[in-house]
């Protein structure tokens, strides 16, 4: 949770150390739901601020809206609502010798996962990411008709 913190205020720490590779192999199947909950969330701030999603990063996510935790589960939905409206604002292009953005593909992969998590048996996680649906839904209308 510290960690998760820490990562919000300067995102570059975890590229700075092995931090992201701890998160990623071993903090995002903990078992402890909430080290699996923070390491979402990190991930999430991550791919915020590189503005880009890795696919690792992207299969870890889509893997913990299955979690048997709605803790993970809310988590996971904030992260893949997040990656949805990342991929509207940044479309996949090179800069600089790396990928920038989100792939059509890894938005759509999000966003059926996003709508998976809508109809949860969770009721908390179901209102949260039916939410997220919407508000992407008519954002994307909004967007389309200007």
């Amino acid at each position: 949770k510290v960690l998760a913190e820490a990562v919000d205020t300067d995102p570059e720490i975890l590229e700075k150390s092995s931090v992201l590779q701890a998160v990623r192999q071993r903090y995002v199947a903990d078992h402890s739901a909430l080290v699996r909950a923070a390491a979402v969330d990190i991930l999430a701030a991550y791919s915020a601020h590189t503005r880009r999603i890795e696919p690792q990063d992207l299969s870890a996510l889509c893997t913990r809206s299955y979690d048997v935790s709605a803790h993970v589960r809310l988590s996971a939905s904030n992260a893949l609502s997040a990656i949805v409206s990342l991929g509207r604002q940044y479309l996949a292009k090179e800069e600089a010798g790396a990928l920038v953005g989100v792939t059509q593909e890894q938005k759509t992969n999000a966003l059926m996962r996003l709508c998976r998590l809508a109809v949860d048996q969770e009721p908390a996680v179901r209102k949260r990411s039916l939410r997220q649906v919407v508000e992407l839904w008519f954002l994307s209308a909004s967007s389309c008709s200007s």
